[in-house]
């Protein structure tokens, strides 16, 4: 699928991405901005870097992310005043577009965006690491299939203080291209040479059910990640063709800050389309649309779970709650109000003990200290 045919309409999924990129975009801002304010730093710039950015909008006249993005900024003049933007796309149709979207937008933009017609490769990864970015930036990655995409990018994109990186993991593409000799040097630039090795070996195996195969190509992605930026807060959005059966890409979520990670988290969580027992899917299908919003399954049951794994975990140990989640919740897909909503009934259950504050009704505010057995 070409520029020219991705725009002509914008999908549901395309939608959701979008959706969650730019909610993201707003509070990071915002908690930039106010962390600025309270170490009494004079440099208020932030960076927006885009490096697939298309035409800014679809044929069917809905904005996409280039323009959402300045749309969010310009709701708070402070943050649009310290904004820079960065935009990339090897079409130089798209990218002329883009820029004559914004200027007829945004005529008094206090920073003129930079534009620029580049293939995204080594050129870019050399230039953020000899010249590292000098402010806090977020960096939005999303080709059309692998092209570009590596380990080295998002490395070189998240170095700097406040900076984080979204990307886009194309799995229909990126599956097959796993067995694919040609496209070898695509591959080993993503996941490592050791660990696509290890894929290939294990996916070549006829017998790989569809499932466990995508599980651990994400699994793989998410390890090679924090093993080359020493990222450990990575957290992956899973699509859902139009038929709801098969995967189609993941939105892939890099930083070195739990408190990003928590705030992607709850996005996350509230953009996917299945939740049971309050547990997010972290997946949009949009089949599920026309099902009840959180799904009752006798066999399914997240919350025993992780009321019983919380106990293993933290046995004979005492810590708050606050401590209980951030210890827990990476890799997983529970949200601070699973935890909340756990400890709970393990009170009311006497199957812990909480010697100082006392939980009230349904709630368990932050600061609790629960004594485990």
């Amino acid at each position: 699928m070409g520029t020219e045919t991705f725009y002509k309409h914008q999908s549901l999924q395309s939608r959701v991405k979008t959706k969650i990129l730019c909610a993201y975009f707003e509070k990071w801002a915002q908690i930039i901005k106010v962390t600025k304010q309270k170490h009494k730093k004079i440099n208020s710039k932030i960076i927006y870097m885009d490096l697939f950015c298309g035409p800014g909008r679809y044929d069917d006249d809905n904005l996409s992310t280039p323009l959402l993005i300045l749309e969010k900024a310009s709701k708070d003049h402070e943050i649009m005043r310290g904004l820079l933007c960065y935009f990339n796309d090897k079409d130089n149709i798209a990218i002329k577009k883009l820029e004559n979207e914004i200027s007829a937008l945004y005529p008094d933009i206090p920073n003129n965006p930079i534009y620029t017609s580049m293939d995204v490769g080594e050129e870019i990864v050399q230039h953020l690491n000899t010249k590292p970015l000098s402010c806090p930036s977020l960096c939005f990655i999303d080709p059309w299939g692998y092209k570009g995409l590596s380990l080295d990018l998002i490395g070189a994109s998240i170095k700097g203080w406040g900076s984080d990186t979204v990307f886009f993991f194309n799995y229909n593409r990126i599956r097959p291209g796993i067995e694919n000799h040609v496209v070898k040097k695509h591959m080993e630039a993503l996941f490592g040479e050791k660990r696509f090795s290890m894929l290939r070996e294990v996916l070549s195996k006829k017998n790989i059910r569809s499932k466990k195969a995508e599980k651990l190509i994400i699994c793989q992605m998410r390890e090679a990640l924090k093993e080359n930026s020493g990222c450990n807060y990575i957290l992956p959005f899973c699509f859902k063709d139009d038929h709801g059966q098969k995967t189609s890409h993941h939105l892939i979520f890099v930083t070195k800050n739990f408190k990003g990670y928590d705030v992607m988290k709850e996005i996350m969580a509230k953009e996917s389309s299945r939740h049971i027992e309050g547990v997010p899917s972290f997946c949009f299908n949009p089949c599920d649309l026309s099902s009840p919003n959180d799904q009752l399954n006798l066999f399914c049951t997240p919350i025993d779970d992780l009321k019983e794994d919380l106990l293993v975990t933290f046995e004979g140990e005492t810590l708050s709650m606050q401590n209980i989640y951030e210890r827990h919740t990476l890799d997983t897909k529970y949200i601070r109000k699973n935890y909340k909503k756990a400890l709970n009934e393990l009170y009311k259950e006497n199957r812990i003990s909480t010697p100082q504050k006392k939980p009230r009704g349904e709630t368990f505010a932050d600061d609790i200290i629960v004594c485990f057995p």
